[in-house]
């Protein structure tokens, strides 16, 4: 499927992270202590002292607490999965100064998983056989809604997570299929130098570059009608 990331170009920093993906392919993750919504990796532990557990409380402790270091060590990286939000633009891509680099995504990858985030206000409540159940490798902690939770003012992103198979990998291998330019197109001397050192990479590396086309500052173009340069 296709996905986007956003990105500005205003910053050196912000180049070294998309030189890194068009020309080594390589799409760094994050811990969910470094994301932007407080409540990342939040989860309600359903069971209570007062249901039964004083007698496996130790166990229980031990098997929340191994929760939680599993959840503060997975690595993730994030994806939209629409092109054309004005707000993606505006606050991810330098006020469509910037760009958005788009990707082929495989699902189904042995290497990844790729999960829809689910929007809500109330963080995924989990029972102590699902602790278990992650804890011995049955299943996932995005399979319970685990880091793939985001409070509803985010819904508007639209947004997709990967996860690597390794949960801390720092770098998934990835390459890109494309780059949607969000500044007007403007002639070769007015471009500044880091968008003329995007254009030459993608062209070094063959990645298609498009225009993203702005009407009244709102209405956008659906992606098979951009162009190529």
């Amino acid at each position: 499927m296709k996905l986007f990331k956003f990105r500005s170009i205003k910053y050196q920093q912000e180049m070294n992270t998309i030189t890194r993906i068009i020309v080594e392919n390589e799409v760094g993750t994050s811990l969910s202590s470094e994301w932007n919504d407080p409540r990342e990796g939040f989860w309600n532990p359903v069971e209570h002292m007062t249901t039964g557990l004083s007698d496996h409380a130790d166990d229980y402790h031990r098997d929340c607490n191994s929760l939680t270091e599993i959840i503060d060590t997975s690595r993730s990286t994030s994806f939209c999965s629409e092109f054309n939000h004005p707000l993606m633009w505006g606050h991810y891509a330098q006020g469509y100064r910037g760009l958005a680099i788009m990707f082929d995504v495989e699902e189904g990858n042995n290497s990844y998983t790729l999960a829809p985030i689910t929007y809500s206000d109330h963080a995924p409540n989990i029972t102590w056989e699902n602790m278990r159940e992650i804890l011995s490798g049955v299943s996932n902690i995005w399979d319970h809604g685990i880091l793939a939770t985001k409070i509803e003012v985010w819904q508007y992103e639209k947004e997709y997570r990967l996860f690597p198979q390794d949960r801390t990998l720092e770098f998934i291998s990835l390459k890109p299929s494309g780059v949607i330019f969000g500044m007007p197109e403007w002639t070769e001397a007015k471009r500044s130098e880091n968008e003329k050192t995007v254009r030459r990479l993608c062209r070094e590396q063959n990645i298609k570059m498009y225009h993203q086309n702005r009407y009244d500052g709102v209405g956008l173009e659906n992606l098979s009608e951009l162009r190529d340069h």
